[in-house]
């Protein structure tokens, strides 16, 4: 037990005296304040997972092997952070249903109701939605590029569905 909580306070005393070059790493990088002190946090628990790697006799090799999983994260960050984006700018069209005999009975002013309802979805609920039958991806992707569990996408998908029937219902447009 001693031997882990002195290779936490080394860690911890590495990132302390290098947690100035850390954050402007991530901004220069990520040009976010908010992102830039994700990745300063995510910098630190990746140093914890590879503290066996981190040389802490010597100074200057430390600073730069720091600066290296700075960098590594960041641009980890801007890459999700990038392709998310880029996803969800794509999403224009949302197929209807997984079954083709459904797809037949939507008219389409109720496809025009449910691109509204999506529009207006909380985007936690959306996102998923449109990843999943727009862009085809996997959930595991999904998770991935959202930052959020395999189950949590699921979940998400799920809700996204009975928000849309529930606002449908709403509406009228639901002609059970």
């Amino acid at each position: 037990m001693r031997k882990k909580n002195d290779y936490v306070s080394n860690v911890e005393r590495l990132y302390r005296s290098h947690r100035a070059l850390i954050y402007k790493i991530a901004y220069e990088i990520l040009n976010d304040e908010a992102w830039a002190k994700d990745a300063s946090q995510e910098t630190l628990a990746r140093m914890l997972k590879y503290h066996d790697k981190l040389p802490f006799d010597a100074p200057v090799e430390a600073k730069n092997y720091i600066a290296r999983i700075a960098r590594n994260t960041s641009i980890d960050i801007y890459n999700k952070r990038k392709k998310y984006n880029n996803l969800a700018a794509q999403s224009e069209n949302l197929p209807i249903a997984d079954n083709p005999v459904e797809e037949l009975y939507i008219t389409k002013e109720t496809v025009n109701e449910i691109v509204e309802i999506i529009r207006n979805m909380d985007t936690k609920y959306s996102d998923p939605l449109r990843f999943h039958k727009i862009d085809k991806l996997t959930v595991e992707e999904i998770a991935e590029i959202m930052g959020v569990s395999v189950r949590t996408v699921y979940y998400r998908i799920e809700k996204a569905r009975e928000l849309i029937k529930d606002e449908l219902r709403k509406r009228g447009a639901d002609n059970d």
